[in-house]
């Protein structure tokens, strides 16, 4: 086979699995949030309830922190947001339809499909939070600096002008 054929190929191939991709709502339970986890529990059911439960739980504390971050941010700063945000959603789908696929034809498949989007979830959430705490730090130390810098330049280490 050639390279066109090749290449042709790998790229039906490609065309094809992206057209259909598995999201952790082809297997959600909705009523998790309702239904007590049972940690611990080997059941199937109960595994289903937990990661549907956690994922559900950490989809909503995502949508808060990124919708409360859009409306902090203005011009180019929400526009990188914005465009960190779907390289992001991008870069969580592929990793977790991989775990999917390495588990495909087992019954544990769909745990580790919502299990992993959960689990991303999270990570973006804390990171948001990680981000709020450096920038606050950031700003705290700047203002220190130049309390700092005031405090010194008022102080008698300095030598007065001398006034002619």
């Amino acid at each position: 086979m050639n390279v066109i054929g090749k290449l042709f190929i790998l790229n039906l191939l490609f065309i094809s699995l992206n057209s259909y991709a598995v999201t952790p709502e082809d297997f959600l339970y909705p009523d998790a949030l309702e239904v007590e986890c049972k940690d611990g529990s080997p059941m199937q059911e109960d595994l289903m309830y937990c990661v549907s439960g956690s994922y559900l739980d950490s989809d909503k504390k995502l949508n808060i922190e990124y919708k409360k971050r859009m409306k902090l941010l203005k011009g180019t700063k929400k526009e990188k947001l914005l465009e960190s945000q779907r390289l992001w959603l991008k870069n969580r789908k592929y990793k977790c339809i991989c775990e999917y696929s390495a588990a495909a034809g087992g019954h544990e498949a769909p745990i580790y499909l919502i299990d992993c989007y959960a689990q991303e979830n999270y990570k973006r959430v804390k990171f948001f939070s990680v981000h709020d705490k450096f920038h606050r730090t950031l700003i705290l130390s700047g203002f220190c600096f130049l309390k700092i810098a005031k405090i010194s330049l008022n102080s008698s280490f300095f030598p007065k002008p001398i006034k002619r």
